[in-house]
């Protein structure tokens, strides 16, 4: 072996220690079976597995006892999906070679592959105790940690990792990873940042790095990440849905499709990609691609829970699907992602005790500053908590004042964002939770999979989804009369259980402009408006709108929707309107504002606000309203089609709800032909709005614990307790 032969043997060497291989024990073997172990570890490292696999068994059909080879085929099964066949393997290289720190690694490795992540923490510690300096096994631990929700534990060992060998970069990418999980964004990105620095020509950690800055909000930066990370591996397919997603953020529709696009061109088999599309079209008021887009990610991965979600609230935009549709599909949710988990159902031990104060969950992504978060806010605020108390599940990737708020609210408070499904379900199992309330239904965020566990006796489901569940395990749908009139109940798979008023309360924000006069008194033409989410807003909508305008001489339109920046969306807009020759200057177009203030603003220029349909609006209606802004709305079929209309016949403006489109069109003429009326309004509406149920905290919070000790009392009273 020359000398050039030799730095190559040391630097193989090297790397095999990297990836937990190891050179061959060269005592008393013959030179072939050295030969072959090297040629073995070589196509090993080179992934060529069928053909390292073939030498390694070669090698044992001569030296039935050599630990490497033993270990080393043992990894290989592992990697091929032969757990039981690895494990057998990598054990019997223990027996002969107890102390060896490779080998306990490995064996934590295929512990790991099959989800065994106790009996792998505790291979690598074994590791770590026979070869102290082993940054390999630091990091597997970390990572197996991790996967238990130690993410303390996992962060120190990926730190020791790095201590050992500061370039390590799966450590660093890792310890990103780690920290992002526990929310600490900053500290993830410096991490991140490391990550970079050590390894510059890999994509991979500027793609993590390009996600925590997304999350901080600094989209520009990660823009330019994510562009460095595809220029140094245009074929790295995840950078690409990655910049896709920080596009779309910022309301570049037409860039972001195109980012996907190519991700699918790399990749046409990644749920990912076509999940994240899915979510793109939906933006875009585009609900039947979006389905297309969600079906094809499902269909790549039918254990994907998140993108089964997203198919099921996508269903509740396109005006064609019927509620009945969308029941079948969430009994199919929870078929395919609940009923697996039917096996880790307890018996619960709940005191029952029908007067006992009872310990509520709360569980949502939303505790912060969101649409649901501040319909929470009065019922946080006014908890009779001689009665309740209250346990909040905040699964909130982005803390801010409001989330403060309801943690100082809360008498017991976990941040369950990065823990897993199960790791929640057992910790509020474990807090003895008597009803548990989700507030996220098939939404983002949602932990529908924790319910399917049935951690507490009682579950129901309320506000933060338009429609049923579909999960066995949830056993109550709360809502109210005029969202869910009778008949209603045969969409639900929950029983329903409706309030006497409206199904939530709404809790003015203190920093409401004062209402001033209608546009009409000023200009001689009414303006129509509308400032629900995009999504909501589709072509049929559109064409609704435009029709009005047709109708109404000389009206003007105001909408606004994050995206309408983006000139593909801009001019799919504007040609649905000139369809009915209804020309530019009449509309106004105006993209997301960021600040709450220039929002409110909006309803300042608009004489008639106009609903969405199928999926009506709920925020921006009582926004509305407190600004002196009459809003026409059609009360359709289901859930998420008369949100608008129980919130204004809960206000008593019955004569602003149509029950068809051609009944929405003609109120929408005829009030714009009744300025004076539009004027009243204005100067109604917000005290009409004040002395409503619709504002009642404290009616609101009672009939919310009337329902809760309901629900309860029935657990209680059941002749044949289970569960």
């Amino acid at each position: 072996m020359n000398r050039a032969q030799r730095r190559q043997t040391a630097k193989s060497a090297k790397k095999a220690r990297k990836q937990g291989l190891a050179s061959p024990v060269a005592a008393n073997l013959t030179s072939d079976v050295i030969q072959d172990m090297e040629a073995a570890i070589g196509f090993h490292q080179t992934g060529e597995l069928t053909r390292a696999a073939g030498l390694y068994q070669s090698v044992l059909d001569r030296y039935p006892d050599l630990p490497d080879a033993l270990n080393f085929l043992g990894i290989i099964a592992g990697d091929m999906g032969q757990p039981e066949k690895a494990l057998k393997l990598v054990q019997r290289s223990l027996a002969l070679d107890s102390t060896n720190a490779v080998y306990h690694n490995n064996h934590g490795n295929i512990f790991r592959q099959t989800g065994a992540y106790p009996e792998a923490i505790a291979a690598y510690q074994k590791a770590i105790r026979y070869a102290p300096d082993y940054a390999v096994a630091y990091n597997n631990l970390g990572v197996a940690l991790s996967r238990t929700g130690q993410l303390a534990d996992a962060e120190m060992a990926f730190r020791r990792a790095i201590g050992i060998d500061p370039h390590y970069f799966d450590a660093y990418n890792n310890l990103g990873t780690g920290l992002y999980l526990q929310a600490r964004y900053d500290e993830a990105a410096d991490a991140f940042r490391d990550a970079v620095s050590v390894a510059p020509k890999e994509p991979s950690a500027r793609n993590n790095l390009a996600n925590v800055l997304a999350m901080l909000g600094k989209f520009d930066e990660a823009e330019q990440v994510c562009r460095v990370a595809v220029e140094l591996d245009s074929s790295h397919v995840i950078s690409q849905v990655t910049l896709g997603g920080v596009l779309e953020a910022q309301g570049q529709f037409f860039e972001a499709e195109t980012a996907f696009r190519t991700a699918l061109n790399l990749n046409p088999k990644m749920p990912a990609a076509w999940n994240n599309l899915g979510n793109l079209f939906r933006a875009q008021g585009r609900p039947i691609d979006a389905i297309n887009a969600f079906r094809r990610a499902i269909a790549l991965e039918p254990g994907n829970a998140m993108a089964h979600s997203n198919l099921l609230f996508s269903l509740s935009l396109d005006p064609e699907v019927s509620p009945i549709s969308i029941l079948a599909e969430a009994r199919n949710w929870n078929t395919r992602h609940a009923v697996p988990l039917l096996k880790n159902i307890q018996r619960h031990r709940n005191e029952r005790s029908r007067d006992r104060r009872l310990r509520v969950g709360y569980v949502s992504a939303d505790f912060h500053d969101h649409a649901v978060g501040r319909f929470l806010t009065p019922l946080y605020a006014a908890h009779d908590r001689q009665q309740v108390e209250i346990y909040s599940y905040a699964d909130v990737a982005r803390v801010d004042g409001q989330t403060n708020w309801f943690e100082e609210q809360s008498e017991h408070w976990c941040r369950s964002f990065g823990m897993a499904d199960d790791q929640l379900a057992e910790k509020i199992r474990d807090d003895g939770i008597d009803v548990l309330i989700d507030v996220a239904g098939h939404t983002a965020g949602n932990r529908l999979r924790s319910f399917a566990e049935k951690p507490a006796p009682v579950q129901a489901s309320w506000l933060g989804y338009g429609g049923t569940t579909g999960l066995a395990a949830i056993g109550w749908r709360i809502t109210d009369r005029y969202i869910d009139p009778t008949g209603n109940g045969v969409h639900y798979s929950e029983k329903l259980l409706r309030l006497p008023d409206y199904l939530f309360c709404y809790a003015p924000d203190i920093k409401f402009p004062e209402v001033g006069l209608a546009p009409v008194e000023a200009n001689d033409f009414v303006t129509f408006g509308s400032l629900n989410n995009f999504s909501k807003i589709n072509d049929r909508t559109l064409r609704c709108w435009a029709e009005i305008l047709a109708a109404v001489p000389n009206s003007r339109m105001l909408i606004k929707g994050r995206g309408l920046a983006d000139p593909q969306l801009r001019q799919r807009v504007l040609a649905i309107f000139a369809a009915r020759n209804i020309s530019e200057d009449r509309l106004e177009l105006v993209d997301y504002l960021r600040d709450k203030q220039e929002h409110l603003s909006l309803f300042g220029m608009i004489d008639i606000m106009l609903d969405s349909f199928p999926y009506a609006g709920a925020t921006t209606i009582c926004e509305a309203l407190w600004m002196g802004v009459p809003t026409l709305t059609i009360a359709g079929d289901k859930y998420v089609s008369r949100m608008a209309s129980g919130i204004l016949k809960v206000v008593g403006l019955d004569e602003l709800v149509a029950h068809d489109e051609l009944n929405y069109v003609e109120l929408a003429k005829s009030l714009a032909a009744a300025p004076e009326t539009i004027m009243t309004y204005r100067k109604t509406l917000r005290g009409r709005t004040a002395s409503s149920p619709l504002i009642d905290q404290k009616r609101f919070v009672a009939a919310m614990e009337d329902a809760i000790r309901h629900m309860w009392c029935n657990w209680c009273d059941e002749v044949t307790p289970h569960g």
